[in-house]
């Protein structure tokens, strides 16, 4: 048996560990904390209280290696991914209670763990009598068996359940037949965010939207002018070419805490690249995130004799380019048949230096940004109601940029009591106040909040016209890896991110050497821009690499691409930028637009003459 050994516990050495302890190797993980997850995992701070590292959204239109990972990790189901929380009075059905209305007058159903009442649908049912089939059942077990599992995805099919529902299940009755995963811990409503500035709230304008589209359109329909693209900055295009609301409402509002980039060095090319694969689905777990993933993962993998060992790596052994062993920070010395380098790309140029492996230090050295993205949790002493279509905030005029959540609707009730509230949020731009004490960061955290009065406003008309105070803050506490330290706010993990200026040193997973990967969001994987879903990719890329080595089979990858169609546009646009002539949507659009006028000319002129002809 082949032994391998992984540096840094994040989701990407996770992911590697998965593959490959699947496929029968001996699997060694080395993490320098004693909890896993790197920049994703959740904590529990001194107060019992968990915090997230920074609010977690999952896309599974476009997180496909993410789904898949998630997808093929047991969890059992503690609770309910679609409970809502906010009606207290709502009604538990036993699901035998649920099994006596099967009938044509009396007609009930469950689905994904809500009791619906669809009686009153049954005649306006566009399948007819097909529906009484669903009488006591499990509605998602019935569309599948029926083969009509398209039900699941079809908004109109959603929004129609959604008008029946009269209760919830009775935790545990409806899923003692089915074996679930991490997956399941995702919720299924979505994340609903609201742009506020202190006086309003924002959107964009439909010119806005067509010209967002067009820039985000040449950027997926380019080639070689894509280079040039990334030599320039989001920030200032976006100024240069948008008003000034619109220029804040997607840089403050969707690249920093939408994307999670740093909106001062995100280039126009990665800009539009995420902003093209963006849907209007974005979820949350239904826990905290190691609890709803990373605990369950470690104990899968545990199962699959995956060893987990608390030491950080101080040095690599090189020999004739193959790795001979790795020296820890314990003292001990790691030999192994195959090495996966997965630490954050800010903790590894000491490593690579003492190593001396020059140029991997100065890949890394290139690599290196920093990100002061301060995560908090604020915590009331009553139950505070947001709108039912908003689940999110962004302050878009706040001086630290802050984005949050309300984690008591979010989470499953056993993670907080439902008699008061709980807010995860991210500063986004906190360099602001890096030079302040802990405490008086907290207090301007506070101020910030405060000072968005139209907030303050949706609170109210959403509570009963109670207007939230600051004494309804039971306290408030940021994230622990955050420490004041030499008169300024520190982190021990920085935060790496894409910017204009480290994307071109992205290592590939493979080495000089033929035994040592690197993995990573920070690889140059299929799908460019540092996010969990990277971090799955590039941990499958690297362990294909070994997989492939030893002649086994490979594990499933996705890779992002455009389409035969898209590719096509992007060589055709490589001619037209070679003779500095604009993209080819605009192009396109052009023509379009040229015969459409010739054609209007040419139809007007037999007009005249028919008329002409007549008179």
């Amino acid at each position: 048996m082949k032994s391998v050994s992984i540096f840094g516990a994040g989701i990407s050495g996770l992911t590697v560990a998965h593959e490959l302890s699947e496929k029968g190797f001996d699997v060694y993980i080395y993490e320098k904390d004693d909890d896993i997850g790197g920049m994703g995992k959740s904590k529990i701070n001194s107060l019992n209280i968990p915090t997230e590292h920074s609010w977690r959204g999952y896309n599974p239109s476009f997180y496909i290696n993410c789904v898949e990972i998630m997808k093929r990790i047991p969890t059992d189901f503690k609770c309910n991914t679609n409970e809502y929380f906010e009606n207290e009075d709502e009604k538990v059905y036993d699901i035998s209670e649920v099994q006596k209305h099967k009938s044509e007058n009396d007609l009930w159903t469950y689905y994904e763990g809500n009791v619906y009442d669809i009686t009153e649908f049954v005649r306006r049912h566009p399948g007819g009598r097909s529906i009484l089939k669903a009488g006591g059942k499990n509605l998602k077990t019935v569309w599948e068996d029926n083969r009509v599992s398209w039900h699941n995805k079809y908004d109109r099919v959603q929004n129609i359940l959604k008008k029946y529902k009269i209760g919830r299940l009775k935790e545990g009755f409806s899923h003692n037949k089915r074996k679930y995963s991490v997956y399941d811990n995702l919720k299924t409503e979505k994340l609903k965010f609201s742009f506020l500035k202190k006086d309003r709230q924002m959107s964009l304008g439909s010119v806005d939207y067509i010209k967002l589209a067009l820039l985000v359109a040449q950027n997926i329909c380019s080639d070689k002018r894509k280079t040039e693209w990334k030599n320039i900055l989001a920030r200032d295009y976006i100024k240069d070419n948008f008003g000034e609301d619109v220029y804040e409402y997607i840089l403050y509002g969707f690249t920093g805490p939408g994307i999670g980039a740093d909106l001062n060095s995100i280039s126009l090319y990665q800009f539009c690249y995420f902003t093209s694969f963006y849907t209007d689905n974005w979820r949350a777990m239904n826990k905290p995130t190691s609890q709803a993933w990373f605990d369950h993962w470690k104990k899968y993998l545990v199962s699959k004799n995956v060893k987990f060992i608390r030491s950080s790596l101080k040095k690599i052994n090189v020999k004739d380019k193959r790795i001979i062993n790795c020296e820890m920070s314990d003292g001990a010395i790691v030999s192994s048949d195959e090495f996966c380098f997965a630490l954050n790309p800010n903790n590894a140029i000491e490593i690579f230096e003492n190593s001396n492996m020059k140029d991997y230090e100065t890949i890394f050295t290139n690599l290196r940004t920093v990100n002061n993205q301060i995560s908090f949790c604020i915590v009331f002493n009553k139950k505070i109601y947001f709108p039912k279509d908003i689940n999110s905030i962004v302050l878009i005029d706040s001086l630290f940029n802050i984005t949050m959540y309300p984690q008591d609707r979010i989470w499953c009730k056993d993670y907080f009591s439902s008699t008061r509230s709980l807010w995860s949020g991210t500063c986004c731009q906190s360099q602001n106040g890096i030079q302040l004490t802990i405490e008086e960061f907290k207090k301007e955290i506070i101020k910030q909040i405060f000072e968005c009065t139209e907030f303050l406003n949706i609170l109210q008309r959403n509570n009963n016209n109670y207007r939230i105070q600051t004494y309804d803050i039971e306290f408030i506490d940021i994230y622990d890896e955050w420490v004041y330290k030499d008169g300024r706010i520190e982190t021990k993990n920085k935060k790496w991110v894409n910017t204009l200026y480290n994307d071109e040193f992205k290592p590939t997973n493979s080495t000089v050497y033929d035994n040592f990967y690197i993995t990573g969001g920070h690889t140059k994987t299929s799908f460019e821009i540092w996010s969990m879903e990277s971090s799955v990719e590039s941990g499958k890329i690297s362990a294909n690499l070994i997989l492939s080595k030893y002649k086994k089979q490979k594990a499933f990858i996705h890779t992002h691409s455009n389409n035969a169609f898209i590719r096509f546009l992007g060589l055709a646009d490589n001619v037209l930028y070679a003779v500095a002539l604009p993209n080819i949507v605009v192009v396109l659009i052009l023509l379009l637009v040229v015969s459409f006028v010739v054609v209007i000319i040419i139809a007007l002129r037999r007009r005249k003459k028919s008329h002409l002809r007549f008179s």
